[in-house]
């Protein structure tokens, strides 16, 4: 049963009043031999008491026939009042109010129009009703009772649509207020988001996730959806960096490599700037994929952004210092980088699963909560453990072990995404890192890899494909169950903790179940 509305009880407290009124009347109202017989009365209020309380019941038991209970029993009232004055005076009956009360309350509910037309139908009902035994000298008093119900509708729907015309006002203020701030916060989200892109070129090597920060300033100040961006080697014309959205940069880089390889003589200038020795030139190639905005020239390496003539002709002078600014930082960031780049990749991989290692993993859990906190994401975290190793490795020995661990990096590997980060933790236990994601998308990554696990034939007797195994799943998610990288890891490991406990291969969250299987 549904809770009455506030508007409900109002109108079954008039019928309540209405009952009271008739039920007065009956009681001390006038007698005579021009009234009818109270029998007809009692009839009549027994039929409205009736019908008054089936509709209650209806209200709060079928709130989805609301709008016809009330529009049926609007018209019961109505030929309840018109009854009802002929059996307590006619046209000198002071029940007639009733219709101004009911034309009142449905226009406050129902808006102007709706009211309206009910007060047409009662001023109907009403004159129809008495109009065959009026006489003459009582045509004033009828008239006068008859205006007073229009009266009603059109002072009680005259402040209904005031009040709505205001409202409609209020409201389109409020969205022109709602565009202004909208316009504001994106400015500001926009600046704060060119800060903090040359903070990171500065003080990250993780050049994949640069990449897609810096997709992510392109469409955000730059408001270029397609493109690519492309940083290639002038003496080799190799690729050396490369982010897209929309747009293949694989093309495109083959364009910036050509426009290389012709040389800065044969292309055409845009800027130069006179206060170094180093000039500095922007360059402009035949639009195949689309149209290449500024290559900016440095010594070793030349960036390009490669987007669609339309967008570039819609870009500003502050738009192309935001871009020159971004590719200036990035090539001297990938200058560090390749100096790095060789002893920071073996320092992070395992070298048995060629997964990253605890180490990275650490570093990359407190990159991945910083990104989340600044941008408000999820971010998730899956920790995994092989179930009953041991007894594998010693039946079948280290090789096998290994093997096994490799294949089920390979699997791990295959059932990720690019974003995602898969890491070795240690022995048999894995982790991953799931970007962008929350809780019910981890289980579901969780769930998928841990029938490829069960599904997957490893070697066994005689080197044979006859042995499975299996893997138990700790899920935890950012910031739904943790404020930081090591909460969210004891997370993670405390639902391992009870995936292995409450029977093994299964998914589970801390301290809820989700998934279980058992085989």
């Amino acid at each position: 049963m549904k809770k009455l509305t506030i508007i409900d009880n109002v109108f079954i407290g008039l019928h309540a009043m209405t009952l009271l009124g008739v039920l007065f009347w009956l009681f001390f109202g006038p007698r005579g031999a021009e009234y009818p017989s109270r029998i007809y009365l009692y009839i009549e209020t027994a039929v409205f008491v009736f019908y008054s309380g089936a509709f209650t019941v209806l209200l709060a038991t079928k709130p989805q026939l609301k709008e016809s209970l009330y529009k049926i029993i609007i018209i019961l009232d109505l030929l309840f009042m018109t009854i009802l004055i002929q059996l307590t005076g006619k046209e000198y009956s002071v029940f007639y109010l009733g219709y101004c009360i009911e034309v009142a309350f449905y226009t406050l509910t129902f808006g102007f129009w709706p009211g309206f037309g009910i007060s047409l139908l009662s001023l109907v009902l009403y004159v129809g009703t008495n109009l065959p035994a009026l006489s003459e000298e009582h045509w004033v008093g009828m008239l006068i009772r008859s205006g007073f119900i229009m009266a009603v509708a059109l002072s009680v729907g005259y402040s209904v649509e005031g009040e709505a015309r205001e409202k409609r006002e209020v409201k389109k203020l409020n969205e022109f207020l709602k565009k202004i701030n909208e316009k504001l916060d994106k400015r500001a989200i926009e600046l704060h988001a060119v800060a903090e892109m040359a903070s990171i070129i500065h003080s990250t090597l993780d050049f994949d996730e640069l990449g897609r920060l810096i997709m992510d300033l392109l469409k955000e100040v730059l408001h270029i959806k397609d493109c690519s961006l492309i940083i290639v080697d002038k003496k080799s014309g190799e690729v050396i960096f490369s982010a897209e959205e929309g747009l293949s940069s694989k093309k495109c880089g083959k364009e910036v490599s050509f426009l290389v390889g012709k040389g800065a003589s044969d292309t055409e200038s845009f800027v130069s700037n006179s206060g170094s020795k180093e000039e500095i030139v922007y360059f402009k190639c035949i639009p195949v994929l689309g149209q290449h905005v500024p290559l900016l020239s440095q010594e070793k390496m030349t960036a390009a952004l490669c987007a669609g003539a339309g967008a570039i002709d819609k870009l500003t002078e502050e738009d192309m210092f935001v871009l020159s600014a971004v590719a200036t930082q990035l090539i001297i960031a990938l200058e560090n980088f390749q100096l790095y780049e060789l002893t920071q990749r073996l320092s992070i991989t395992d070298e048995l699963t060629e997964l990253h290692n605890y180490r990275y993993l650490q570093q990359r859990l407190k990159i991945e909560i910083g990104r989340a906190e600044r941008y408000k994401r999820s971010l998730s975290l899956i920790m995994m453990d092989v179930d009953d190793f041991k007894p594998y490795n010693d039946a079948y020995g280290h090789i096998k072990g290994d093997r096994a661990l490799a294949e089920i990096g390979k699997i791990l590997k295959e059932n990720s995404r690019e974003l995602d980060i898969v890491a070795r933790y240690g022995g048999e236990e894995f982790s991953m890192i799931l970007p962008e994601t929350d809780i019910s998308g981890a289980f579901v990554v969780a769930e998928k890899i841990r029938e490829a696990i069960s599904d997957h034939l490893f070697v066994g007797e005689e080197n044979k494909r006859n042995c499975r195994l299996t893997m138990s799943f700790g899920v935890a998610s950012y910031p739904r169950y943790a404020s930081n990288e090591e909460e969210l890891l004891k997370a993670a490991d405390d639902a391992l903790y009870l995936s292995k406990s409450h029977g093994r291969d299964r998914v589970y969250g801390p301290k809820e179940k989700s998934s279980e299987r058992s085989f």
